[in-house]
């Protein structure tokens, strides 16, 4: 695997970990903190997070196509 496909990979690891796993819990407000913020532009921060962490992990399977996969196909 190359320097990259490693990076991806590892890249994959977090992402999926902080998006739907303990990440969560990074993010997830105390039910008994008054001054918890609860929404962003109107979207709940779980989603948001579930979101943005779905997103890295698009960019990196599309990067993975674009460059790592498609070597190992060609040669």
């Amino acid at each position: 695997m190359s320097r990259r496909g490693v990076i991806l990979a590892v890249a994959m690891v977090v992402a999926t970990a902080a998006g739907s796993g303990p990440g969560i819990l990074l993010v997830n407000p105390d039910p008994g903190d008054p001054d918890a913020t609860w929404s962003i532009l109107g979207m709940p921060v779980l989603f948001v997070w579930a979101v943005a962490w779905f997103l890295v992990q698009v960019s990196v399977v599309v990067i993975a196509y674009r460059t790592v996969w498609r070597e190992d196909a060609e040669g």
